[in-house]
């Protein structure tokens, strides 16, 4: 079984998600080198873990043993530590979001193009019990609800933010200038759930952002509307401020309805049409295995297989929330392809 040595850049709480994932392959990849700005902490990491604790992130770049970065830094460094990765001949996975512009998202793609290295954004919602989006996925490509219309999926959440690590900047995943908010933090999960199980091709976004009941300045409340090419449309809304907390995923379909709570965490599937009345199905559906990013990403790099996540796929998520921050500064819908636009010819 050929062995993938990681590099795991940025020790904070993200590593805790990766851990059990990798642990469950560990027969295929394991932590050979940790790096984090706190030499405490890349201290306790490599201990516990059995790795090197790598003196800088350029020192783990030119490891020749390692075969692949995770990059779990703030998300203003994300595209920065990706491409630098992959331009030193390193696989790599990144955590959402994968860039804050849709440009830098495309830099990522491109880089990891150019090289013939795989780039797999850590979207792995799509595959977790978390609002139980692969089950809702699974019966709308069934096709027996028919054409989907309507969505809405809903976060909310007293989360109020992450006060963080003392050995590193206080607080910031709820500051604008390191990437932190609402929007870029549950909304690349949201956006990317929605592109995955909408086929149609976003237009159009009209969203609105505020930092209310929070003091920092990154958005604790966000909204966005999103439409689509057949008419269907989409309302995200993201709050981490919110007293009532509830999840929601909804999709209204021309023959039916489907409908995950987080109150009871079972899916409701209603068909039937408007004056005929509605049979109704509940289900508890079984949780996928966590380490399925990790698998997808052995069998691509060792026997060519496909990625399960696209980056092409995820610079299209990073455009809609572009665009919606656009849209909130201007009070006006904006076009997606217009973001797009910019983004491809950004690339030199």
């Amino acid at each position: 079984m050929n062995m993938v040595n990681i590099g795991f850049l940025g020790l904070g709480r993200v590593l805790e998600y990766h851990l059990p994932a990798i642990e469950r392959v560990s027969e295929r990849f394991r932590i050979a080198s940790v790096f984090d700005m706190s030499e405490k902490r890349r201290a306790e990491i490599a201990e516990q873990l059995g790795a090197k604790a790598a003196g800088s992130y350029e020192e783990m770049l030119h490891d020749p043993d390692l075969h692949l970065i995770v990059v779990a830094t703030p998300p203003c460094f994300h595209a920065e530590h990706a491409i630098q990765a992959l331009e030193s001949g390193k696989h790599v996975i990144v955590e959402k979001p994968m860039a804050l512009s849709a440009t830098d998202a495309a830099r990522m793609a491109e880089a990891a193009e150019r090289k013939g290295l795989k780039l797999v954004v850590n979207h792995n919602h799509r595959f977790s019990g978390h609002q139980q989006y692969p089950f809702i996925k699974r019966t709308l490509d069934e096709g027996t609800l028919g054409r989907p219309y309507q969505y809405h999926i809903q976060l909310m959440s007293p989360w109020g933010g992450y006060e963080g690590s003392p050995d590193y900047i206080p607080n910031w995943e709820c500051k604008k200038e390191h990437g932190g908010g609402t929007l870029f933090s549950w909304g690349p999960h949201l956006v990317d759930m929605l592109l995955h199980a909408h086929p149609a091709k976003p237009v159009s976004v009209y969203a609105r952002l505020n930092s209310g009941g929070w003091e920092f300045d990154g958005d604790s409340n966000a909204a966005l509307a999103i439409t689509f090419e057949d008419g269907a449309s989409a309302q995200i809304d993201i709050s981490y401020v919110s007293p009532h907390v509830f999840n929601l995923f909804y999709v209204q379909c021309e023959g039916g309805s489907i409908k995950y709570e987080q109150d009871t965490n079972r899916v409701t599937i209603r068909r039937g049409a408007i004056r005929k009345g509605f049979d109704e199905e509940t289900f508890v559906p079984e949780q996928l295995p966590p380490d399925l990013v990790y698998e997808n990403l052995h069998q691509a790099i060792h026997q060519g297989e496909g990625l399960l996540i696209e980056p092409r796929d995820i610079e299209l998520v990073i455009a809609i929330l572009e665009t919606a921050v656009l849209s909130s500064e201007t009070g006006k819908a904006v076009a997606v392809a217009d973001v797009l636009q910019v983004s491809r010819t950004g690339i030199t």
